[in-house]
């Protein structure tokens, strides 16, 4: 005689799924070369500039979801959850074209 047992899961593996994805995750975003971009440009177009490329890791933060922190002059810290990461994987970090751009 075999008896079976089925087992539902389902709101097991949804319950793990929750706790991962609102796991945080930091990033540490350095602009390179930040001295050398600085002197290139004209000093009445600086403030532009950096408010320009701000404005563009903060909205890039606002759409995942997550805290901008300016730490130093080239440094940020991005904290957002976990379910957002594959995501910015997959756009292959959309944000570094963008600041190519104005750079």
């Amino acid at each position: 005689m075999t008896i079976l047992y089925f087992i539902d899961i389902t709101e097991q593996l949804k319950t793990e799924k929750k706790y991962i994805d609102g796991n945080q995750c930091v990033g540490i975003i350095t602009v390179d070369n930040y001295e050398e971009i600085m002197q290139r440009i004209p000093n009445d177009d600086r403030p532009q500039i950096i408010a320009e490329l701000e404005k563009n890791l903060y909205d890039w933060a606002s759409e995942i979801k997550g805290l901008m922190i300016k730490t130093e002059r080239n440094t940020y810290i991005c904290v957002f959850e976990h379910r957002y990461l594959s995501e910015i994987q997959e756009n292959k970090f959309e944000i570094l074209d963008k600041i190519k751009e104005f750079c």
